[in-house]
């Protein structure tokens, strides 16, 4: 090779490479469908700026494309800003089984990171929001791991592989090196979405600077597909800390392709809105039979909610955000908060059922403070009486509470609305109403009826009657006096679910105005199995007896189960330890209740002294014919002691002359033992 070539070959070398060969992990044959540069606004690469808050810098030590790169930065002491970058793949609504995003990324030297996890980007579909986050101030040392959360609810399971509630968290399981404060650092990801969402066979692999970090083949993900990256390191809102310093995220490349990709692989570039950026929750409201965090859904009308625009338009619902869109920019409303238009106002509806008295309560309070230039919130009574106004500044992070009530008729309205200043940027506010409800009927409930009429316990029944109240909290409703969870309510229908220990009886309904019991009974066949008793609680009530506490339940049969209470002192081991015969807990201790707190003694004891109680359901007789259940959980109690002096060893104290006599002080007295 001449000099010439030589000299080429050593600039070449010398530059940063070109932006496909940094992503040595990018399975083969996938279809590029984004590869931005920065090197001007997200926007130009077809990437939406949510909140138009993304920031252009330059950077000469950039690794692959310098020198343009984005900046997301919260200011010192500020607790929110950032950005929102989305750009989602494909015509709208296409998913694909397969993703991978590699970006070039440092934060600044001054990052110490939040209390809570450190969102960076997420890689989604419809129904689910994975992301890739460091954990709570874990940059504040310099130095943390990468994790993947899945980051969805509807049950979504991984406890099998991964840590925290339900598999949340999947944490490096590979090796490799982790992130470093104001590092630039290539991060890579891929995942396949698995064929169910219970199916465990999703793929989730990410490295750090090519070198394989963490690598899952068997989770629950992403189980109706894959479409969308999006960066929100979710700052807004965040409570209990204060930045001292600035933060900052630098992204200086962002490359996004479809493995395996079908025909068609291309890009919408994000031009949908996207939801606002998700903000904690302000508390739920305490109580309340309308209760709008608990009953938000993807149905217009549902438990009396509905949603629209100030201008009468109805919004769409977004199965994959879990948001209701309306047709101006950003405009929205989700489970806890909503957005308005870039002129008409955004509107949650509750319309009342019949006559009575609503009871409003909630909070009015903007999310996003960094940006905008505010929001009026509003309660209205029939679309023209005002209940409760407030308008909030750009600045203002006071929540505004509301308490009014208002008599209605069958079908007036209740709204909630957000209105826009000049602008809608920024617009986020709280949505958590709550409605007690009291109807004017003053009529106890009926039943009449219900369907089907037998069932073992977990089956949905339908419950006719009059007077019921249409919300889930309204109603107390029992099988055979045992408590029943609730699942839709109107005034003349409730649909419940058999709870457990439920035996053969009549069903119930009760509400502020009293209770309806069914004529007839609801039947629960008999299961034959003895159940078990896991509540068994005891107390000393004097030196030389405790008091036990438990639900009798049935025998399977029909009837009471009879127990078996066994009693030791220190550590119970089952088969050595004695049954009770003195007091009335004495075996065979046999109730006659059945789903009843149940109460019994044991008494001859010794004083002050530590015992283990435990005991086992059966039916039939011991040593004959029983049948048992399972053995209870364990009951630890002492009874109660008395007072005594306690010897005390002193000795004269440093420093006394000789000769000098010394008494000791008097000895305290000290309880021994108690409850």
């Amino acid at each position: 090779m001449n000099l010439f070539g030589k000299i080429a070959l050593l600039v070449a070398l010398l530059l940063p490479s070109a932006s496909w060969a940094q992503w040595t992990n990018e399975p083969a044959g996938a279809s590029q469908v984004l590869d931005c540069n920065f090197s001007s606004t997200p926007g130009a690469c077809g990437i939406l700026d949510a909140y138009s808050s993304s920031l252009r810098d330059s950077d000469a030590t950039a690794t692959v494309s310098p020198s343009g790169v984005v900046r997301s930065t919260i200011q010192a002491g500020q607790n929110s800003g950032g950005m929102q970058l989305n750009y989602v793949i494909g015509p709208g609504g296409t998913t694909y089984n397969e993703m991978y995003v590699g970006l070039i990324w440092r934060t600044n030297a001054g990052f110490e990171g939040r209390p809570q996890g450190n969102k960076t980007f997420f890689m989604r579909g419809p129904g689910s929001n994975g992301v890739f986050l460091f954990g709570n101030d874990a940059l504040s040392a310099g130095t943390g791991p990468m994790i993947f959360a899945h980051n969805t609810g509807g049950g979504l399971d991984n406890s099998h592989v991964c840590s925290l509630d339900m598999g949340l968290a999947c944490f490096p399981n590979s090796g490799g090196p982790s992130l470093v404060v104001g590092t630039w650092t290539k991060l890579e990801a891929y995942i396949k979405k698995s064929t169910t969402c219970t199916s465990r066979d999703g793929i989730v692999r990410w490295w750090i600077n090519g070198v394989l970090v963490g690598n899952y083949t068997n989770l629950n993900y992403a189980c109706l597909g894959l479409n969308e990256w999006v960066w929100a390191e979710t700052w807004d809102g965040t409570p209990n800390f204060t930045v001292t310093t600035p933060w900052s995220h630098y992204i200086d490349h962002l490359h996004v392709s479809i493995p395996n990709c079908p025909a068609g692989c291309t890009s919408t570039g994000g031009t949908s809105p996207p939801p606002p950026p998700p903000s904690p929750p302000p508390p739920p409201p305490s109580s309340g039979d309308y209760v709008y965090q608990s009953q938000f859904s993807g149905t217009q009308g549902s438990s009396q909610w509905s949603y629209r625009d100030t201008a009468g338009n109805l919004l769409t619902y977004s199965v994959a955000g879990t948001i209701w869109n309306g047709i101006q920019s950003y405009q929205g409303i989700w489970s806890n908060g909503f957005h308005p238009g870039t002129s008409n106002g955004t509107v949650l509806r509750w319309t009342a059922p019949e006559g009575g008295t609503a009871t409003i309560t909630g909070t009015a309070q903007r999310y996003d403070l960094a940006c905008g230039d505010g929001v009026t919130f509003e309660v209205k009574y029939n679309g023209s009486t005002t209940l409760f106004s407030q308008a909030i500044g750009t600045a203002d992070a006071n929540a505004y509470p509301y308490n009014v009530s208002q008599a209605v008729t069958t079908g007036q309205i209740i709204d909630f609305i957000v209105t826009p200043n000049a602008g809608n940027s920024c617009d986020s506010a709280a949505l958590n109403p709550s409605i007690a409800w009291a109807p004017t009927s003053g009529s106890a409930p009926t039943v009449s009826g219900f369907s089907p009429t037998s069932g073992a316990p977990g089956t949905s029944v339908v419950i006719s009657g009059t007077n019921f109240v249409p919300s889930l909290a309204g109603n107390a409703v029992t099988f055979s006096n045992i408590a029943a969870s609730v699942t839709s309510a109107s005034a003349t229908s409730i649909t419940a679910t058999v709870p457990p220990h439920a035996i053969t009886g009549t069903v119930k309904v009760t509400t502020v105005e009293g209770t309806g019991t069914s004529a007839g009974n609801f039947t629960v066949p008999l299961s034959g199995a003895v159940e078990d008793v896991t509540d068994l609680v005891a107390h000393a009530t004097g030196q030389t007896s405790v008091e036990v506490t438990f639900t009798a339940l049935s025998d399977g049969a029909g009837a009471a189960a009879k127990h078996d209470v066994r009693i030791a002192t220190g550590v119970i081991s089952w088969g050595d330890a004695s049954s009770v015969a003195s007091g009335t807990c004495s075996t065979p201790y046999a109730p006659a209740a059945i789903n009843t707190v149940v109460t019994c003694t044991v008494t001859g004891l010794t004083v002050g002294t530590q015992y283990d109680i435990q005991l086992v359901p059966y039916k039939g007789t011991i040593d004959v014919d029983a049948v048992y259940g399972n053995i209870s959980n364990i009951a630890t109690v002492t009874t109660q002691g008395t007072i005594l002096d306690v010897p005390v060893i002193c000795s004269k104290p440093n420093g006394l002359a000789l000769p000098v006599v010394y008494t000791c002080p008097k000895p305290p007295r000290q309880l021994v033992v108690t409850r």
